[in-house]
């Protein structure tokens, strides 16, 4: 499986770059199945709103199964999430901070969310073919500790995603917001 990760937090949390976890080629769809719907499919055959919408609902999933909140959706943090993924595809780089040094905490405040006082946070993830799919991008971040600890956070309470398509492949990226920090 080829799947590439990386998590950012603010508020002086831990930081990690790219991880690379290596296995067998994609195949055409992914088996693994969730009441959200055809989470299976690679992201490109889904489009970008059903490919954002099925990984929501997946994150949410994954926070009713430990009994957390679910997490509300918000514009403005979609908003910092699709330019991201959408610049990361254009420009072909996959990092948290852009080439020119704007991190997740500004790009977010570039976007009318109120992060200058809040607790935000990103994963972000790329996946090819199959491995593209919301339901195979979720799970290598919930087999990844500092990205399921993200997910997972209670102090989480809203988050917008972004998908940017490429010819076979896709570019997640996943902005957490919550209460600000006192």
């Amino acid at each position: 499986m080829l799947v590439v990760l990386a998590f950012a937090a603010a508020a002086g949390l831990v930081s990690l770059r790219a991880l690379t976890l290596p296995g067998p080629s994609p195949a055409a769809l992914s088996d693994k199945t969730s009441p959200c719907g055809q989470v299976g499919l690679p992201a490109e055959d889904l489009g970008l709103r059903r490919a954002r919408a099925l990984t929501f609902c997946l994150l949410n999933e994954q926070r009713g199964r430990r009994g957390l909140q679910a997490l509300r959706y918000d514009a403005r943090l979609e908003l910092a999430s699709q330019r991201h993924s959408d610049d990361m595809v254009r420009r072909d780089y996959f990092e948290h901070d852009t080439p020119e040094g704007v991190e997740p905490h500004s790009r977010m405040l570039a976007a009318g969310y109120p992060a200058d006082n809040a607790f935000t946070g990103e994963n972000i993830a790329w996946g090819e073919g199959a491995e593209s799919s919301p339901v195979e991008i979720v799970d290598s971040w919930m087999h990844s500790r500092p990205h399921r600890e993200a997910l997972l956070n209670p102090s989480y309470t809203e988050v917008g995603v972004g998908v940017g398509l490429a010819e076979t492949s896709a570019t997640y990226t996943t902005d957490f917001g919550g209460p600000p920090i006192r």
